[in-house]
């Protein structure tokens, strides 16, 4: 990891009666007024019915931007690599049952759960909220570096793009929520990133919503299917 790498904050929401306990991952998208209490209230409303929730703070990009070189891939994996001790310390837990751990991302969140779903990580179902196919429709839409060589920019992630990575979580449950009205998530780009997806699969557009607003407005949904998934699974 990067020199910079420190200790990383994090919410743990446990629900008053804790005894093998199915969880939900949380983890926020980019943007100065979100970080890891992005989905804290959620968490606090799945604790009400028995589920914990991990709410971790992102370091790449919030704290260390992506650079639009070749270290971006390495960047990459360090936050994966966070995201994966995350997940471990979940399933340390002893209250904690590790067949029923569910990840929900927004934006880059979404993303990095994409990706990590193409890892053989032991999750149950996945709630991916406005995810972008590639990392450098994200990336190059702000960095001059990327943008320059967008070909040859997205040879950098081969396999680890969303999209593709997603495409081996076959078996395991996914629940795509797209905005109605998103200026960085287009139509086209959630038709491929939908079309890609095994099933079973849900897709949704959530009406009256924006890419920052979807993760608000798409919450009685995601709450459905989390718990459809963690507290009576099929």
């Amino acid at each position: 990891m990067r020199p910079s790498w420190g200790p990383t904050k994090a919410f743990l929401v446990v629900p008053k009666d804790a005894l093998r306990a199915p969880a939900v991952f949380y983890f926020h998208m980019l943007g100065k007024n979100h970080g890891r209490s992005q989905f804290l209230d959620e968490a606090v409303v799945n604790a009400e019915s028995g589920i914990a929730g991990l709410l971790i703070q992102g370091t790449v990009p919030w704290l260390d931007s992506w650079t639009g070189t070749a270290i971006d891939a390495s960047l990459l994996e360090d936050q994966l690599a966070d995201i994966r001790r995350g997940l471990d310390i979940l399933l340390e837990q002893k209250w904690i049952d590790r067949t029923r751990i569910a990840y929900a991302g927004h934006d880059y969140g979404a993303m990095f759960g994409a990706v990590l779903s193409g890892r053989d990580f032991p999750i149950c179902a996945w709630a991916l909220i406005a995810p972008s196919p590639r990392w450098g429709d994200w990336i190059s839409y702000f960095n001059a570096k990327a943008s320059g060589d967008k070909e040859g920019y997205d040879a950098l992630f081969g396999r680890d793009e969303p999209f593709i990575a997603l495409a081996k979580a076959r078996t395991v449950p996914v629940l795509l929520q797209f905005a109605s009205s998103d200026k960085f998530i287009t139509e086209s780009r959630a038709s491929e990133f939908a079309a890609e997806v095994s099933e079973p699969k849900t897709v949704t557009t959530v009406s009256s919503s924006t890419h920052d607003s979807v993760y608000l407005k798409g919450q009685t949904d995601r709450l459905e299917f989390l718990k459809r998934y963690l507290i009576s699974p099929p």
